[in-house]
């Protein structure tokens, strides 16, 4: 009987994981506001490399928007000159070979280890080589991202 009841105590011991074993999902905190500054297709012949972009400084911003400027882009901007203290730039270019050519920022959500951005991207016949691209921003943030 005692042989019983240590094997039934020793299965029951085995079977249970502890608690380090179970991932918690992210906890979130909530939707970030963002603020679009350009939503367009470049030509493709930019150079601009397809990409998810965090820019927290102005000479980064700068050297993405002389990049970006040969088509003169940067003119349609709702704006150029960002404050940096109080905000971060997100920005998203499609692969100019696909035949995704628009991408939509449809979602920023702020979780308790990271930032989260959700995308939707359109396709179709296009008769040139183009580059869809979304550029937000957002308050400032340290927080690490990841692109959905």
């Amino acid at each position: 009987m005692k042989n019983y009841i240590f094997i039934i105590g020793l299965f029951l011991i085995i079977s249970c994981k502890s608690d380090d074993d179970i991932s918690e999902p992210a906890i979130q905190t909530g939707p970030i506001a963002f603020t679009t500054i350009s939503q367009e297709v470049l030509s493709g012949d930019e150079g601009v490399v397809q990409s998810n972009l965090v820019i927290n400084n102005a000479s980064d911003w700068i050297a993405l928007m002389n990049q970006m400027d040969s088509q003169n882009i940067i003119s349609r901007f709702t704006e150029t000159n960002i404050d940096f203290n109080n905000y971060t730039v997100v920005a998203m270019f499609l692969d100019v070979r696909g035949n995704v050519w628009s991408i939509t920022i449809t979602d920023i959500m702020e979780n308790q280890n990271d930032i989260t951005v959700s995308s939707e991207e359109f396709g179709g016949y296009f008769l040139q080589e183009s580059q869809g691209f979304h550029i937000v921003k957002i308050p400032k943030t340290t927080k690490p991202f990841v692109f959905l």
